[in-house]
Formats: C-alpha cells, structure tokens, sequence
C-alpha cells in the first residue's frame, strides 16, 4: 500500500511509520517542515532518503523548510 505522511517526524507519525516498517509491504513518503519533530526523530525508527523540494519538478508550493523523505 502505497502512504504520504505530514508530519512524518512528530510523534504520531513516527508511531505510524513505525508500525507500517514493522509490517512491511509499505510504500512510504513523508512531507514534514519540521516545525515540531526532527530528522532524528525520523532515523529512530527507519532508514530514509532526503529529496529536497527545490530538488523536485513540480514539487508543491509551501514546502521549503522541510522536504520529501523516502524511506527505505
């Protein structure tokens, strides 16, 4: 199943990801500005690629502080 996570680096979300690493099968992307959690918080609980949004064509607007993670 494929999942697009805001927020993926606050609590709840990296209780979601968490869980969805566990299960496996999972296409997962996080959309995060990192105004509460941290890229650390993140590597606590899975591996992940960072693709910046200036880095992306047609990335959408409003997404400058943070990025899109893609976890592997």
């Amino acid at each position: 199943m494929n999942w697009l996570i805001t927020g993926g680096c606050g609590f709840l979300g990296t209780s979601l990801i968490a869980r969805l690493v566990a299960e496996s099968g999972h296409n997962i992307r996080v959309i995060d500005n990192l105004s509460v959690g941290t890229k650390k918080d993140l590597s606590n609980v899975c591996s992940y690629s960072e693709i910046m949004s200036n880095d992306i064509s047609g990335a959408p607007e409003g997404i400058e502080q943070g990025g899109f993670t893609s976890l592997s």
